[in-house]
């Protein structure tokens, strides 16, 4: 029985087809496997950036929306404190306090004055408005306070003191307002009381502790 031959010229054609179906493999891996990677690779870079984008802008929102909440409660400090200093009331209060010395009748019935508006107004939807409150002159000297023991005191060594003597309604922080948050932060709103003549003759301050400034930018 004789063996089956293939003939040479056969042998090149199947040579030649294999070679052929090589190629085109490795044309379909070029021409689609390859576009395919790198799109699938765009696809997650352009994911990436999308996703970074948006944690980027979440936070810039709520760094926003705390602020703006802050910038509300302070506003609502200010607007506040003048709303009392503009009271006739406790203007006449603080002339007396400016005019008379301590220890007088007039100026201790003035100084209740005083406390009793700040306690009438210190009110925001049931919450108070400030912590603390007081009233200092123009030498830094406490006049009234919402705690009695700090009358008389001398805000001079206050890191404070030359924004009290100038600031008008305007809030800022502090750490270490002695006699008031030793050693604490606290948030200082600050008006000025003017005499009829328009000079500024006494600082009127409310103070917020540190618990409710955090609270602010929390709201």
């Amino acid at each position: 029985m004789s063996a089956f031959s293939i003939p040479p010229e056969n042998m090149d054609g199947q040579t030649r087809s294999g070679s052929l179906a090589r190629r085109l493999i490795w044309t379909l891996v070029i021409f689609t496997f390859i576009p395919l990677t790198l799109m699938a690779g765009a696809a997650y870079v352009r994911t990436r950036q999308l996703l970074e984008e948006q944690v980027v802008t979440q936070m810039q929102n709520q760094v926003t929306t705390e602020m703006n909440a802050a910038q509300n409660a302070m506003k609502v400090k200010q607007i506040r404190l003048d709303r009392i200093a503009r009271r006739p009331d406790f203007t006449n209060a603080m002339d007396t306090l400016l005019g008379k010395a301590r220890g007088t009748p007039a100026f201790s019935a003035a100084r209740n004055q005083v406390i009793a508006i700040f306690e009438e107004l210190n009110r925001e939807q049931g919450a108070p408005v400030f912590n603390l409150y007081f009233v200092a002159d123009e030498n830094g000297v406490v006049l009234a306070a919402s705690n009695p023991n700090w009358e008389g005191a001398s805000l001079t060594d206050a890191p404070v003191y030359a924004e009290l003597q100038e600031a008008d309604n305007q809030s800022f922080g502090v750490y270490d307002f002695t006699p008031f948050y030793p050693e604490q932060f606290s948030l200082v709103t600050v008006g000025q009381y003017r005499t009829a003549d328009g000079v500024a003759r006494a600082a009127i301050a409310g103070l917020s502790d540190e618990q409710s400034a955090l609270a602010m930018l929390r709201s």
